[in-house]
């Protein structure tokens, strides 16, 4: 009795992870088409830091500390990226507010009046959910990169 049991538990494990697997497959080219999407709409901007707070921090299991960082960010200057007039982007009608967690180590040099090279989608330059920090220009002149943590 028992061992019918485990038997058709084990089955029903077996088919529900297989179930779980095809799903993932099926859903695969749909998420690899989108992220194909966002990469053919990425345009390279820098930004000027507006403001900048610290809201919070967090530490990895080996001991790295990362900080949770709220910026306001002002679009300055869109560069070329990919085919076409890609010189439309962010003109600094309004600022960015972004919350990144970046690097303890870089965070001590995001001052106001400082620069950050970004990517953001053309498209929808609004969407802050799709700026991504690439490097950090200090006010010495020093050029930082960012790694989101």
């Amino acid at each position: 009795m028992l061992s019918s049991v485990i038997a058709a538990l084990s089955l029903a494990g077996l088919l529900w992870g297989l179930w779980a697997a095809w799903k993932r497959h099926r859903e695969f080219p749909a998420r690899l088409a989108s992220h194909h999407a966002l990469v053919s709409r990425l345009g390279a901007a820098w930004a000027r830091v507006v403001h900048c707070d610290v809201v919070g921090s967090r530490s990895s299991d080996d001991g790295i500390t990362h900080y949770e960082v709220a910026l306001e960010l002002l679009g300055w200057l869109a560069e070329p990226f990919g085919a076409g007039n890609d010189r439309e982007g962010p003109r600094g009608e309004r600022p960015w507010s972004v919350r990144w967690v970046l690097d303890a180590g870089v965070v001590g040099h995001l001052v106001a009046g400082s620069y950050i090279g970004l990517t953001y989608d053309r498209i929808a330059p609004a969407n802050t959910g799709t700026l991504f920090p690439q490097r950090l220009v200090t006010l010495p002149g020093a050029v930082l990169p960012l790694h989101r943590g």
